[in-house]
């Protein structure tokens, strides 16, 4: 079983580093999809990374920009998460 975490965040740096944080705890990695995102959601993101140290193999994150579209972002999200081999997944 390999289990994939699937995040959608737009300006959510106030929990995003301990809900990021306590999903690796559960998930063999994470998908964040970063939307639109003006505070530090991306800092924080690579904070994370380098926590984990190499290899930086479970945290996948994606800049998407321009109108919210729900069902593209989920498709981008899952179609990443199948890339790493998704047998279950947890939003």
């Amino acid at each position: 079983m390999r289990l994939i975490g699937m995040m959608a965040v737009r300006n959510e740096d106030w929990v995003l580093g301990l809900s990021l944080r306590a999903a690796l705890r559960w998930c063999d990695a994470v998908v964040v999809l970063l939307h639109e995102c003006t505070d530090r959601s991306v800092q924080i993101c690579l904070e994370i990374e380098e926590e984990l140290g190499p290899p930086y193999e479970r945290i996948s994150y994606r800049l998407e920009a321009g109108e919210w579209d729900e069902m593209r972002h989920r498709q981008t999200m899952l179609q990443c998460a199948r890339v790493w081999g998704a047998t279950h997944l947890a939003i």
